[in-house]
Formats: C-alpha cells, sequence, structure tokens
C-alpha cells in the first residue's frame, strides 16, 4: 500500500487511524491537510461547496482554512471555462510540493511500523 492509498484510506476510517497519530503533514493542520488532499486528489474542485462536500464539512467551516491557504501560496481559484460564475480551486506549486512532502514523511513513518499499518485498527475493529 502507498501511502497516497493509505492517507485515502484514513479518511476513510477517520477516527480509529487518527489515534495511531500515523499521517505526517507537517507544519499543516489537520484542516488544511485534509484540503490539500482533496484537491490533489482530484486535480480541481469546482468552487466552496464543492470541496465542502467532499470533506464533509460546512461551507462556512471551510471557508476561513481555505482563505488561508489561499492567502499562503498553498491554493489559487480562477474562472471555470465552462461556467464564468464558478471558480475553480488548483494546487500551486508550492501546495503540490506539500502534499508531496507529507505523502513522503507519512511513507517513510508507515515504512517504521508493521507491514500492514492498518492490522492495528483491524484488530481493534475485530474485538
Amino acid at each position: 500500500m502507498t501511502a497516497r492509498d493509505y492517507i485515502g484510506r484514513y479518511y476513510e476510517l477517520g477516527a480509529l487511524v487518527k489515534q495511531a497519530n500515523v499521517i505526517d503533514s507537517g507544519d499543516l493542520n489537520e484542516s488544511a491537510w485534509r484540503i490539500l488532499f482533496t484537491v490533489y486528489q482530484n486535480d480541481s474542485v469546482f468552487g466552496v461547496s464543492e470541496l465542502a462536500d467532499k470533506l464533509q464539512v460546512r461551507r462556512s467551516v471551510l471557508s476561513s482554512q481555505l482563505k488561508r491557504l489561499l492567502q499562503s501560496g498553498a491554493l489559487i481559484t480562477e474562472r471555470s471555462e465552462v461556467d464564468r460564475r464558478r471558480e475553480q480551486v488548483h494546487l500551486t506549486d508550492d501546495g503540490k510540493e506539500l502534499v508531496l512532502d507529507g505523502i513522503k514523511r507519512t511513507d517513510a513513518r508507515l515504512n517504521q511500523l508493521t507491514e500492514d499499518p492498518l492490522q492495528p485498527v483491524a484488530d481493534y475493529i475485530g474485538k
């Protein structure tokens, strides 16, 4: 399993895996990391509402974190060519670097764990 696959499964399993503290997102907080990783996985996302739906959070919760990521230069927005009223959210090169660095750090951490990093979670669920 690659770090990217693991991170995707992390969000599916939620709190159980979070307790294992395996994902290394560096200086990013949890919500910033989820936003960047989601945009990275989907290449681009139309607007705040669709991104909020993908992250399963309220738009109001997402807005302030998204604003910080835009100001930091990790994300940019541009008008959709299909519908000029909508903005697309994209990673900048810096944003991609943050995500790829987080994946590399997570991969290194996973290599220090058991052969199957989700085995402790599976054991817990099996009880």
